[in-house]
């Protein structure tokens, strides 16, 4: 199994899937746990497709929770997961269906066909038993898709690249990373540099001797600058 061959979502659900493995102490990643994390989606879009395939997502959801209850349990283990047999029968299925129709990578619609395809996991029978086959889930595919194929990420939204520069930015403020020309804005804290290094501290002396060489360095004053110095009379101090 190549995740890279699969969608950023698809992955989240698998991710979670794993979570809830673990989580019930079972020592196998099964196909059961994948299907609950895409009935278990707030979303519904493996409920959806069911329901549009003539399907009731609720008889699959309580027949697949009751296959999930079934499954062996460990305590104390090692929080390692073995991939079930049916599982990876259930990938293949879901990677032959996304080849076949020209898809760059398995989408939901694709994993949820091989979960109804691969006969060994306890999975096609849960949605057999919802009134859902494979042939009726690719169909409304099909109706969906309208010759589109899953060839590349889906864009980003103008609002989700602006929130993720907002995010960006403000990560990088708190790294210290913001760039040198940033200016401070009306109510911003007041910046300060913190604490000088005892080598960096000058005396007032010092501070003014710097200042003089820095004027000496810059040469005369314009002429629009030295028009008061010379109307003030010679030998007068200022």
């Amino acid at each position: 199994m190549n995740l890279q061959k699969y969608s950023e979502r698809v992955r989240g659900f698998l991710q979670n899937a794993q979570t809830y493995a673990l989580g019930e102490g079972n020592p196998q990643f099964t196909a059961e746990h994948v299907l609950k994390a895409l009935l278990d989606d707030e979303e519904g879009m493996a409920a959806s497709l069911i329901a549009r395939a003539g399907g009731d997502p609720r008889i699959a959801k309580a027949a697949n929770d009751e296959a999930i209850r079934k499954l062996p349990k460990t305590s104390g283990g090692n929080g390692q997961l073995s991939l079930a047999q049916p599982l990876a029968r259930v990938f293949n299925a879901a990677e032959d269906a996304a080849k076949k129709s020209g898809d760059s990578f398995v989408t939901v619609e694709r994993l949820l066909v091989g979960l109804a395809v691969e006969t060994t996991a306890s999975t096609a029978e849960a949605l057999k038993k919802a009134g859902v086959t494979p042939i009726g889930l690719n169909q409304v595919i099909n109706e969906i898709r309208k010759g589109r194929t899953a060839d590349s990420a889906p864009p980003r939204t103008p609002t989700t690249r602006s929130r993720s520069y907002a995010r960006d930015l403000t990560q990088a403020a708190r790294d210290g990373r913001a760039r040198s020309g940033h200016r401070p804005r009306r109510g911003d804290p007041p910046h300060h540099p913190g604490p000088r290094a005892p080598h960096q501290e000058q005396s007032r002396a010092d501070r003014r001797a710097r200042r003089r060489q820095d004027r000496h360095r810059r040469g005369p004053r314009p002429a629009h600058r030295q028009w008061r110095r010379a109307r003030e009379p010679q030998g007068q101090e200022r």
